[in-house]
């Protein structure tokens, strides 16, 4: 692990669009296996690159400074109190910082009903989604909790629970605990939601194998009671993934 931080640590100053994206992608992949070991180095790396980015206007650096603002949000408290300071005047950002914005409110206000309330009045799709992307951005989880309720109670359209907030929820290393639970008491309603469609293994694959990290044994007891599509698959990935986290945790 050592060394791989090294190699990492390397591109730090990286220029270039691929190589900056893919190098924000594994380290926030390793973030969110390995939260208290990892975040130091991605906050790191996320704080240097947004810094390089400032400065360009093409289009592919102002996408890629969106994505790396959005990640520095859950990152570091400091970044997020300056950032969600912007919301009252979130019609006046640019759109590609507009989601970094409403985490960086979500993290440093915990508002949730402001939030919800900004959730309910959206007109448009994309909206609505940053909004659930805050919504499961807070650092409290008995707060995403809540919204994940709110999702299940009809809310929120079904594919934006999976597709958005499952996958929003394993962005964020303070709401795995909770979104797992979730998960595990709502199995039912998500396979029904789900049926005849390979959309919950997917889901699963992709991220009960990064939030069931640490809780493999739970995770597999969850797939003997209930014969799920894509649980192999899941708990293969899963496996690989815990494998990994306690090695670089005892690093």
């Amino acid at each position: 692990w050592k060394e791989y931080q090294g190699l990492l640590e390397r591109f730090f100053d990286e220029e270039d669009y691929l190589p900056a994206f893919e190098v924000s992608e594994r380290i926030t992949n390793l973030f969110l296996i390995a939260p208290k070991k990892v975040a130091d180095l991605s906050r790191r790396y996320h704080k240097s690159q947004l810094k390089i980015l400032e400065g360009k206007r093409d289009e592919n650096s102002s996408l890629l400074r969106g994505t790396i603002a959005a990640r520095l949000a859950i990152l570091d408290d400091a970044y997020a109190d300056e950032a969600g300071a912007k919301f009252k005047d979130l019609a006046a950002i640019e759109p590609d910082m507009k989601r970094s914005v409403i985490i960086s409110y979500a993290r440093s206000s915990n508002d949730h009903d402001g939030l919800i309330d900004r959730y309910k009045k959206s007109t448009t799709d994309e909206d609505r989604l940053r909004y659930l992307e805050g919504l499961a951005s807070f650092k409290r989880p008995d707060l995403v909790r809540k919204v994940q309720e709110f999702a299940m109670a009809g809310n929120v359209k079904r594919q934006d629970i999976g597709r958005g907030l499952l996958q929003f929820a394993t962005s964020n290393p303070d709401a795995h605990a909770v979104t797992w639970e979730w998960f595990r008491d709502n199995i039912g309603k998500l396979d029904k939601m789900y049926e005849g469609t390979a959309t919950l293994s997917a889901y699963m694959r992709a991220y009960i194998s990064i939030i069931g990290v640490g809780r493999v044994g739970e995770i597999e007891k969850l797939f003997s009671e209930h014969k799920l599509a894509g649980a192999d698959a899941t708990l293969e990935r899963l496996k690989v993934h815990d494998r990994l986290a306690n090695e670089i945790t005892k690093a």
